[in-house]
Parts: C-alpha cells; structure tokens; sequence
C-alpha cells in the first residue's frame, strides 16, 4: 500500500498519516480487508491516468477478495460514459470493454471455486443475508438504545433502500464539480455503505481510511474519524467483556456515543468529498 501511495505522489503528512494510523494498527490482521483495499486503491489510480479499463480489472479482483471495491464500477462505467468529449460510440465501446474486464476478473477467481463447491463458496453471501448486524452499526444503535428496532429483514431492505437513495444524492450532487473524474466518489459512496449497512466490523476501516487519506479534501475531519472510530472499537469491545464481567466494561449508551461522534465526521467527511475539489495530485493524469 505504501508503494502506491508514493506512486501516486502523496504528500508526506498523508504518509505520515498512514504509516501511524490508529486504524492499521488495530484491524489489520483480523480479517484479509487489506488485500481488497490494495486493489481498490490501484483501482484508483489506474483511473487518475485514464486508465479505465484496467481500473475495472482491478476493482473486480478486489471484489473477489471482498465485496466493498463493486461499489467504484459504476463510477467507473459513468466515468467511461461521461467524463470526456469522445463520440458515443468510442465511449460505449469502453464502458463495454471496462464491464467485460471487471466481470472476467471477479470470475477468473471465483467461477472455479463456484463451480467445483458452491456451498462453500455462497457461504458468505448466506451468512450476510441471515446476520443480525454489529453492536456500533447504525442500526443497533437504534435498536440499542430502543429508538427504532428493525428485523433482519427489514434492516435487509432498509439499509438497501436507504444506500441506494444516498448513493443517487452524492452522484447528483457531485456531478458537475467531478464529472471528469467521478471515481473519486467512491470514498464518500463507501462512507455511506458502512453508515446504512447492518454490519460495521472494526476492520472495515481498512476500506475507508485509504481511500480517506487519498480524496479527502482536509486532513482534520479524518481524524476525527480516527477518533471516534477507536472509540467505538474499545467502547464494542469492551462491551463484550462487560458480558462475560470482565473489566473495564460499557454499556449500549457508550457505544451509541462513540459511533455517534464517528458518524458525523464520516457525514463531514462526505460532504466535504461531494462539494470540495479533492487533492490535486489525485486528479491529474500521468
């Protein structure tokens, strides 16, 4: 990750931010989030050069390894669309060929594994579909502190519907000033999926925060990101001890500050991305 945060031109305060970050140390051996978010940042970069048809590529291979870097296709797609002035037929040719390339990656790695044990392999997506969620997610904070208790179903549906709505409102309201480069949307759409999705794991941190140190627009609104977010870890965590009377211990009530207070600067941090030109290094073509 280091590498291409140099490749790209980083500025020191954003490596300094990354090589110290509260959030790497903590989660990044739970789970293999990191491959992904490896993937979805050359994906990035890929696209910064115009590269739009290997960005795809790379977006599906992170995708195979987890499921957070789908959600840069369409900003990839509508960059192939819309971000420049080549006659329709060229641009629908490269959306086609982009489609192809990220479909054809995601496949190269799960279409055996898919065919030869299919149980195993939809696992994941059965186990996604039957969970409840997570202690600091939005929505059993609700359900928490008996503001609004959803089913599983229900929170199913509603995290969808309400994703969905968010995702429109970034790409409308971010249209004009990204247009020629909408994939860097992809880090407040993903903000946004953790904030509405049932499940907020510590490690998917590991999904944002590079993203965070390469778009955002300022540095500070991060780190109350880091802030509250090592809150609401510790506050999870030690929720769990309290269980098993352990010490130090929290309640529902702790919890639903910590990720509160992480909320709104991930809110902050959207907004800021949708309404601010982000770094100019970022943006411009090698």
């Amino acid at each position: 990750m280091l590498k291409l945060f140099l490749q790209a031109g980083m500025d020191r305060r954003r490596l300094w931010a990354w090589a110290l970050a509260p959030p790497l140390v903590l989660y990044v051996g739970h789970n293999w989030d990191m491959a992904a978010a490896v993937f979805a940042i050359g994906a990035m970069l890929l696209a910064r050069e115009g590269r739009l048809v290997p960005a795809a590529a790379a977006a599906g291979l992170g995708t195979a390894a987890k499921l957070f870097p789908v959600l840069a296709l369409p900003l990839i797609g509508l960059s192939a669309l819309f971000g420049d002035d080549r006659p329709w037929a060229q641009r629908l040719l490269r959306a086609a060929a982009l489609s192809a390339a990220a479909i054809g990656a995601w496949a190269l790695v799960n279409l055996p594994v898919a065919l030869f044990a299919f149980e195993n392999w939809s696992e994941f997506y059965r186990f996604s579909q039957g969970r409840s969620g997570t202690a600091a997610a939005t929505w059993d904070v609700l359900a928490n502190m008996g503001w609004w208790f959803t089913l599983i179903e229900e929170r199913n549906r509603y995290a969808a519907i309400a994703f969905v709505i968010g995702f429109v409102l970034i790409l409308g309201f971010g249209w004009r000033k990204h247009r020629t480069h909408l994939w860097v949307l992809f880090t407040p759409v993903l903000a946004w999926f953790m904030l509405t999705n049932k499940v907020y794991s510590p490690q998917f941190d590991l999904w944002l925060y590079p993203l965070l140190l390469m778009t955002a627009p300022r540095l500070w609104p991060v780190a109350l990101f880091v802030l509250g977010d090592v809150a609401a870890y510790f506050a999870e965590f030690w929720w769990f001890a309290g269980m098993e009377h352990g010490w130090p211990a929290t309640t529902p009530l702790h919890i639903a500050i910590a990720a509160s207070f992480r909320a709104a600067a991930m809110l902050w941090i959207i907004g800021e991305c949708v309404v601010r030109d982000p770094p100019a290094w970022l943006v411009r073509r090698a």
